[in-house]
């Protein structure tokens, strides 16, 4: 494995990212307007992407390991000392995808952070909504009773 090779790996790292916070947008949406009709096919949509990127960066550990011994680095190198390492213009490439991945990263994990409170407060709308509608029959059945 090269260091174009790895390049590779990279952009389809981060064009998966991007899919998965897409995704995760098009989740959030749909919490937000109530159509959970769509719910599970959006979780559906998330999970493959997520199985994907997995997959992705297994490869990438093994690339990445392959690169740093071609560049003399110690087992274990991650993309920052493969960035130090290598000669321009791969260094300012690997910096420029290690900035990225990182925003990324970021962004995917603040969003997810925000559909899971989301999730969760649709969970509890949900419950009290079951507990008033049990009340409302408890209700009805004492007024059937008495009528």
């Amino acid at each position: 494995m090269n260091l174009a090779d790895l390049s590779t790996l990279l952009w389809r790292q981060r064009r998966l990212l991007e899919l998965l916070l897409f995704k995760l947008d098009e989740q959030e949406m749909i919490l937000a307007t109530g159509r959970t009709r769509w719910l599970a096919h959006a979780a559906h949509e998330i999970e493959i992407v997520l199985a994907e990127i997995k997959e992705v960066e297994l490869q990438r550990a093994s690339v990445l390991e392959a690169v740093a011994l071609d560049l003399g680095i110690c087992h274990g190198a991650t993309l920052e000392d493969v960035a130090a390492a290598a000669r321009a213009p791969w260094c300012g490439i690997f910096a420029e995808h290690r900035t990225a991945l990182l925003v990324l990263t970021r962004d995917v994990g603040a969003i997810a952070d925000a559909s899971r409170a989301a999730l969760e407060r649709g969970h509890d709308d949900t419950r009290l909504a079951l507990r008033a509608l049990a009340a409302l029959e408890g209700h009805v059945d004492l007024v059937n009773e008495a009528g």
